[in-house]
């Protein structure tokens, strides 16, 4: 569109359903000490439009989540009802109420979200993994906010970050499934054609502490340790996401991979261990998480640091390569029946990249052509000892001074 609001329209043959969704590139990684929570407490505000129940009234769905760096509102609803769902998805989240009345009922239901965190160990450990890697950046920050930050935001702040951040080049507006192109461009056009043309604020690449580190934070009662142990990984446009896609595969992925065979089959160390990475567009990171007993915690890092530095040493037999591959291209195939999914894969392309977007088969042929000395160029990069961060989180502080050696 003219106005700097990008649109994203995917028609999907074979559904009777329509996904539907605005995306707005501010999130946590857009806020500072003073604010931090504002996005989050704004995308709940959004919802407080009672139209929006006219979703739900015909038994379609809708959702909301903020992230490090978007926010996103979206619906489903029966292919015949599209309109409604585009004007109402859109009308809230242009023009929403915020009212002083319901920020109030607002702030008790984030704040009972932020005690809700503070129980969950595992989802604090993530945080403050973050947080040791960008001390002093918006990436660090977490998405809840402070409790202090929250019950001091009022109508005016609301629509000030509003105004700031919801501007039309931060915005795209996705829909995909039973959907018909012309109607559609004409419809979203008279919707947010009128939305002034208005440039995002850029952002500032952020500065990593790339200097190895362990951190620990205490959780009274907590019978585990929740651990991170990870490091720098590849942006959204480093072509080698699709090798580390293809290397998570090998260290995890449902009961097979390496990490769960040694850590759970092999030894019984833990109940849950799992490698999982980000790709943003100008950071990423990788990391293996966990649970454990504490006095299980050095052995189960000892584990996880030999099964990395295998990868760094040995190349993948032909048959685990191909398997991995696989483990990546089915989901995408799976992805690419459900309007939601669909729509979402498209949808962050646009926000993040919009003159890269890739198409399902662009990726997938990038996954076919990963090759095993691929595969262990990118793992010996990332799995440098120089490269590891250990994040904790539990009742008793282990006290290391260093990374534990194999």
């Amino acid at each position: 569109m003219d106005n700097g609001v990008r649109v994203v329209l995917i028609p999907t043959l074979g559904v009777e359903s329509v996904a539907m969704g605005v995306y707005v590139r501010a999130g946590s990684r857009d806020e500072t000490f003073e604010n931090n929570g504002i996005s989050h407490f704004l995308e709940h505000s959004v919802f407080r439009n009672k139209d929006t129940d006219k979703i739900e009234a015909i038994g379609g769905i809708k959702n909301g989540g903020t992230y490090s760096e978007s926010t996103m509102f979206e619906a489903k609803l029966p292919g015949d009802k599209w309109e409604m769902g585009l004007k109402t998805i859109s009308e809230m989240v242009i023009h929403p109420h915020l009212l002083p009345e319901d920020i109030k009922k607002e702030q008790g239901i984030v704040l009972e979200e932020i005690n809700r965190r503070e129980d969950a160990p595992d989802e604090k450990v993530g945080e403050l993994f973050c947080k040791m890697r960008f001390p002093s950046q918006g990436v660090g920050l977490t998405t809840l906010g402070k409790p202090e930050v929250i019950k001091a935001l009022d109508t005016q702040k609301l629509k000030d970050y509003h105004q700031r951040s919801y501007v039309s080049q931060n915005i795209v507006v996705a829909m995909a499934g039973k959907i018909y192109i012309e109607p559609l461009k004409t419809k979203i056009e008279e919707i947010w054609g009128s939305i002034p043309k208005k440039g995002a604020k850029k952002r500032e690449v952020p500065h990593e502490d790339k200097t190895p580190k362990v951190a620990f934070e205490e959780h009274v009662g907590a019978e585990q340790i929740q651990f991170i142990l990870g490091g720098r990984g590849y942006t959204t446009n480093d072509r080698k996401r699709f090798v580390l896609a293809v290397l998570s595969r090998i260290l995890k992925f449902g009961l097979s991979g390496r990490l769960y065979q040694a850590v759970r089959e092999k030894r019984g160390l833990a109940y849950v261990i799992d490698f999982g990475y980000d790709c943003e567009a100008d950071y990423g990171y990788w990391g293996v998480d966990g649970g454990v007993k504490p006095d299980n915690l050095k052995e189960l890092i000892a584990v996880i640091k030999t099964e990395l530095s295998v990868l760094t040493s040995d190349l993948v037999t032909d048959q685990e390569l191909a398997s991995a591959k696989e483990r990546c291209r089915v989901p995408l195939l799976f992805s690419m029946e459900n309007p939601m999914r669909q729509m979402d894969f498209y949808a962050r392309q646009a926000l993040d990249r919009p003159d890269n977007i890739l198409t399902y088969s662009d990726v997938i042929n990038h996954i076919m052509n990963v090759t095993a000395k691929d595969v262990l160029e990118v793992a010996q990069e990332l799995f440098d000892p120089n490269n590891f961060n250990l994040a904790m989180v539990g009742a008793e502080n282990p006290k290391y001074d260093t990374i534990p050696d194999i």
